[in-house]
């Protein structure tokens, strides 16, 4: 749990690729192989050597994204919505007027800007938080070439399924 600017973040670890996961996933093996002995083998060899160089970008960004998301809130990068409506129901339609006004001005969520919701329905308000490239170029030069890891990853095991 990291603590800055005057609220609390979880830093979520995404879970990591394995040979179970690549397996089950109908994108890389729609047609459900399954690996013998020595194909096996060599789909965790795959993994290990792109897993190693991902997954401490993914706890680097995740750090990197913390921090600025503090410089944001600093900066004023948010955005208070009410998230119920007048008899107290929830509204979640509120939350996305306001990431579509977000897509307008600074484009693609998660390539363009990163956003993250504090609050809850609770009390009826939720406050955005948001970074975008002008700002935070460092979390976009990390999360780019994160993108191009993971895409090379997605491109050997799809290439080695189709093979198999």
């Amino acid at each position: 749990m990291g603590r800055s600017a005057g609220f609390e973040r979880a830093i979520v670890q995404a879970p990591s690729v394995t040979a179970e996961s690549v397996l089950r996933d109908a994108r890389l093996n729609p047609l459900n192989k399954r690996p013998n002995g020595w194909q096996r083998q060599r789909l965790d060899e795959i993994l290990e050597a792109h897993n190693a160089s991902i997954e401490p970008l993914e706890r680097q960004l995740a750090t990197q994204l913390d921090e600025s998301m503090a410089s944001a809130a600093h900066r004023g990068n948010v955005r208070q919505v009410q998230t119920t409506d007048d008899l107290g129901r929830p509204a979640p339609e509120q939350i996305q007027e306001v990431k579509r006004e977000l897509e307008e001005a600074y484009g693609e969520q998660g390539r363009d800007f990163w956003q993250m919701s504090i609050g809850g329905w609770r009390n009826g308000t939720q406050l955005l938080v948001f970074v975008h490239r002008r700002d935070s170029p460092e979390v976009f030069v990390l999360s780019d070439r994160l993108r191009e890891l993971k895409d090379a990853r997605t491109d050997a095991l799809r290439s080695f399924i189709e093979g198999m």
